[in-house]
């Protein structure tokens, strides 16, 4: 599969799960822009099972549609609390894709006031991040 197929897996398991249609934004970078983002999408290539083939008896593998489904809907369903939203990953993601997230869905005015710091004046954020390390090595 492609990854824009995978996007697709994605989009109709979150559709069909929460009633709630997800924006798919493309970018060309990730948040921290690590190699293994960019080699992660640069390279065409296979993937095989040939290794858990030989050490697992009886292994049936799915189809890949049908097991990121499984999963996903598995993971929406499961009452798993990943709804809570860090405003400075946030404000990074929405800074990178050119999107804004509604204020209520971020919780906490800690929260609020990183994701407008990450989101409009990254230098600032970096700025603070960079102070807070140093602070945190001084105390030790």
């Amino acid at each position: 599969m492609k990854w824009g197929d995978i996007a697709e897996v994605y989009r109709k398991v979150f559709a069909d799960v929460t009633g709630r249609e997800m924006e798919i934004v493309y970018v060309d970078r990730s948040i921290d822009d690590t190699a293994q983002w960019k080699y992660d999408r640069m390279y065409n290539r296979i993937f095989d099972n040939s290794k858990i083939r030989s050490a697992v008896r009886n292994f049936r593998p799915v189809p890949i549609r049908e097991g990121l489904t499984r999963c996903l809907t598995e993971f929406l369903t499961g009452g798993h609390d990943f709804r809570r939203i860090t405003g400075s990953n946030e404000g990074k993601m929405d800074r990178i894709a050119g999107t804004s997230t509604p204020l209520g869905e971020i919780h906490g005015v800690k929260d609020r006031a990183k994701y407008f710091l990450y989101r409009y004046t990254p230098a600032l954020a970096e700025i603070l991040r960079q102070g807070k390390r140093t602070l945190r090595r001084q105390k030790s």
